[in-house]
């Protein structure tokens, strides 16, 4: 009777904790990684809209250059000064390229954090059967 009862006792305290820690592990994977994903996507916004207004900028200051003669020296100047936006802004996609990458990660980790509680309640089922 008593090893009956620790038995039972015993199984259930053991599904107990793998229930548990199975919410644990989806709260702890969905929390965490959501939120620097929303954090990630706010920059990655913020980086594309900062390059296409360096783009649309650099198309403006062209327009501008067109209508107006410019001596060799300021067309130099010019020219410099624009390659050097020209590199921020390609280095702005850059950083927002590898931030969407960086996104695509944290959400693998969800997927695969996810599924660990499902594998534990997959095991939990087995053990009340027994």
């Amino acid at each position: 009777m008593i090893r009956a009862l620790a038995k039972f006792w015993a199984k259930r305290r053991y599904i107990w904790k793998q229930e548990f820690e199975a919410a644990i592990t989806k709260i702890n994977a969905s929390s965490a990684a959501s939120a620097r994903a929303i954090e990630k996507r706010l920059l990655v916004a913020r980086l594309h809209a900062q390059a296409d207004a360096i783009d649309q900028s650099i198309k403006n200051v062209a327009e501008d250059e067109t209508k107006k003669e410019m001596t060799g020296q300021e067309k130099y100047e010019s020219d410099r000064e624009r390659r050097e936006v020209e590199k921020m802004s390609v280095d702005y996609r850059a950083q927002a390229k590898q931030l969407e990458t960086d996104i695509q990660g944290h959400e693998d980790t969800v997927k695969a954090f996810t599924k660990q509680p499902a594998q534990g309640r997959e095991f939990v089922d087995l053990l009340r059967k027994l």
